[in-house]
């Protein structure tokens, strides 16, 4: 009876212990990586110039016109049902900075200008600071290395790549507009 009492609790020990070791084994890789900042593999924003069918004109980005402080780029489509829904909270957040003079770009990309015009009716006000822009060549996205929707990218004044963000956002959170301003230098 003893020798099963000491097996069982030898067992125990030996469990709790090849517990504790993987548990500091895993944690040891993650702690590792949070070391690491990601480096960007697109490091500025690209030229690329295509017609925007949307407006019937050449788009390019332009970061010397009006001197702004920085640009988001946010790719998205009226297909798309996560960037339908987080699209309200994106607007709001470019409300947010149009007295701050950041540029946001909402490129509509593999859509119809007539779809794209029926979306945009639902929001009355734009603020001055967002340029919408179609892309349906596809060179926009492929310029950027965008393979999925949404996708979003914040730049800095010279162009040089701060952020990137992939998959729907919640833009109404405090986190996006401490970001934004902290990474832009907007104190």
């Amino acid at each position: 009876m003893k020798s099963n009492s000491l097996l069982k609790l030898t067992f125990f020990l030996f469990l709790i212990t090849s517990t504790l070791l993987y548990s500091y084994h895993v944690r040891r890789k993650f702690v590792a990586l949070e070391g690491h900042e990601s480096t960007p593999i697109l490091k500025s924003i690209p030229e690329v110039k295509f017609l925007d069918s949307f407006n019937n004109s050449d788009f390019s980005f332009d970061l010397n016109s009006q001197k702004p402080i920085g640009s988001v780029v946010h790719f998205w489509g009226t297909w798309c049902g996560p960037c339908e829904t987080e699209l309200p909270s994106f607007i709001s957040l470019a409300n947010e900075f149009e007295e701050n003079n950041l540029k946001f770009y909402l490129i509509a990309v593999n859509d119809e200008k007539l779809k794209l015009k029926k979306f945009l009716k639902r929001f009355k006000n734009f603020p001055k600071n967002i340029k919408i822009v179609l892309d349906n060549s596809g060179q926009a996205m492929a310029s950027f290395g965008v393979v999925k929707v949404p996708e979003t990218f914040v730049f800095n004044q010279s162009g040089q790549t701060l952020k990137k963000f992939s998959g729907p956002q919640e833009w109404n959170f405090p986190y996006y507009h401490t970001l934004l301003k902290d990474i832009l230098i907007l104190n």
